[in-house]
């Protein structure tokens, strides 16, 4: 994958993931609320590691692989069921996201973007 694809998928997953900073705002999901918080601090965390890797699609694809795995984590710990399920969908698509990247392929950002609007109706 050229770099220029790598920096397009990081520039894409970024617009994708920081929409779901206004999460936050729930007031009557406590709980979903904070996590929601947790996850999205998580999200920028981790693309900030994949704009410092672009030139190493393997060390993006383990970023995208640790970013699933600290939303699956995370998810397992939610108690609303709807932004639970959310977080787990939205952690598949980046284990997907991070499976491409590793191959070579074309991501697919469409997946992640639908995902990341079922994760952020959750969180509102």
């Amino acid at each position: 994958m050229t770099k220029f694809r790598l920096r397009t998928v990081a520039a894409t997953v970024a617009l994708v993931v920081v929409p779901l900073a206004g999460c936050d705002a729930a007031t009557e999901k406590v709980s979903a609320a904070d996590a929601c918080g947790d996850l999205i601090e998580i999200s920028l965390r981790e693309l900030r590691h994949v704009q410092e890797s672009l030139g190493d699609p393997q060390a993006v694809a383990r970023t995208y692989r640790d970013l699933a795995e600290d939303f699956k984590e995370r998810a397992s710990q939610i108690d609303d069921a709807d932004v639970r399920r959310a977080a787990n969908d939205y952690a598949a698509r980046m284990r997907e996201l991070a499976e491409q990247v590793r191959s070579g392929q074309a991501p697919d950002i469409d997946a992640l973007a639908e995902a990341n609007s079922r994760f952020g109706q959750a969180c509102a």
